[in-house]
């Protein structure tokens, strides 16, 4: 019994740090995707990526969120 309950709690112990490092490399993960949508948009911006004629479409889409939220604050 005693063995078994040894074995238990180094089982949990195990889980709880894989548990630990799965949330940071999701954390990770996610801090990577915002990195890369950044990038794309910064490109997109200079006009350095073939899709440099969006960036318009992108920073109209941007505007039209903004004023949006500013619309909703100013109810």
């Amino acid at each position: 019994m005693r063995k078994l309950s040894e074995e238990n709690r180094e089982l949990k112990e195990r889980l709880e740090e894989q548990t630990r490092a799965l949330k940071e490399r999701e954390r990770e993960l996610q801090e990577l995707q915002t990195k890369y949508e950044t990038l794309k948009v910064a490109k997109s911006l200079s006009g350095v990526a073939p899709e440099g004629g969006d960036a318009k479409s992108k920073i109209n889409l941007i505007i039209r969120d903004l004023d949006r939220c500013i619309g909703l604050l100013n109810r």
